[in-house]
């Protein structure tokens, strides 16, 4: 499992000061989804647990760019431009 630490990499959150979020795929579709209709809660949606600060401001906030942010540093398009 995740050593009851938050899932990203290098973070120490323990969930010991607050409770880690468990962090969901909003992006999957309403068939692959097993919705708890009273939790809203789908096993096939958890994706691990997460610090707060990771749950809300990072992966909650800029999700769909994460991929693009990825690509771009893989790829930056100025070295085929200067060169």
């Amino acid at each position: 499992m995740q050593g009851g630490t938050c899932a990203l990499p290098r973070c120490q959150a323990t969930g010991k000061t607050k409770r880690l979020a468990i962090d969901h795929d909003h992006r999957k579709a309403a068939a692959e989804c097993d919705h708890d209709p009273k939790t809203q809660a789908c096993r096939n949606c958890i994706r691990g647990l997460l610090c707060g600060p990771h749950n809300h401001e990072l992966i909650g906030k800029y999700e769909v760019d994460l991929q693009d942010a990825l690509d771009y540093l893989e790829s930056p398009p100025a070295p085929a431009i200067l060169r």
